[in-house]
């Protein structure tokens, strides 16, 4: 597993890239990655958080990270390093329960490749601008499609306001990609005006709800508003999907992180 990664536009078809221990040991390199993190281009592993730990230490973390601004213009007192500290631990709590999330969706395929042959795959991902993981996902639905199988939908979407809070769809494979862009504003798709208000409606509430904490798990609203943004979020999802039709596969990521 990487110790962190940096992917624009957001979404699986993006500028892929890894780091090393290598890396994260350049101070310099770090401000950079602390400041893609800030705007959720780049990620930082468990395993990358303990490295940086064992590594730096939280003091001199919490100097490299008061160059970015990251999670320090989250502090009431951004020089206060026992706050610091906390937000790193939120920062690593918050990646935990995506684990542990990510052990009931996901399943392994180990594959033994030659070494020409890795090389190769990394290469040709590398120049399409895909994370491996993309390459193989869309290489088994082209050949799916090519040999008759059209159950597939063309064009796969995400609407996740964690990803992207002004409101706008992620294409989650090369061809949406390819076709509207990373990020599609509502109405590019050609959704009702009143469901393209809903989607920045939406949008607008779960940012608020998200301010000043991490935006994948917005905490301020009460059980009520909460209960309610499910209710209009799901509604929205279903509206969409019919409105896009059997060309298209959206799915929705709401409050059920």
């Amino acid at each position: 597993m990487a110790l962190a990664a940096f992917s624009r536009p957001i979404g699986p078809v993006s500028d892929y890239q890894e780091y090393t221990e290598a890396d994260l040991s350049n101070p310099d390199t770090l401000v950079k990655i602390f400041d893609e993190c800030q705007i959720y281009y780049a990620s930082i592993s468990l395993a990358g958080w303990d490295f940086l730990i064992r590594h730096y230490g939280y003091e001199q973390l919490h100097r490299i990270d008061l160059q970015s601004g990251w999670l320090t213009d989250r502090l009431d007192d951004p020089e206060d390093l026992e706050a610091y500290k906390a937000e790193v631990a939120h920062e690593i709590s918050i990646l935990k329960q995506i684990e542990a999330d990510n052990e009931n969706k996901y399943r392994e395929i180990r594959l033994t490749l030659l070494p020409e042959v890795y090389e190769d795959i990394l290469a040709y991902a590398r120049e399409k601008h895909m994370h491996p993981h993309e390459l193989f996902v869309t290489a088994v639905q082209e050949y799916r499609r090519f040999h008759g199988d059209h159950t597939i939908p063309l064009y796969q979407l995400k609407l996740d306001f964690a990803w992207s809070p002004e409101g706008y769809l992620l294409s989650e494979n090369r061809t949406a990609f390819e076709r509207f862009g990373a990020r599609i504003p509502p109405e590019k798709l050609g959704l009702s005006p009143d469901l393209c208000r809903e989607i920045y409606a939406l949008a607008a509430i779960w940012d608020k709800a998200a301010a000043g904490g991490s935006p994948s798990f917005p905490k301020n609203w009460t059980d009520a508003e909460k209960a309610d943004f499910e209710r209009r979020f799901a509604a929205a999802i279903q509206a969409a999907a019919e409105q896009l039709g059997d060309a298209f596969r959206l799915r929705g990521k709401g409050t059920d992180r």
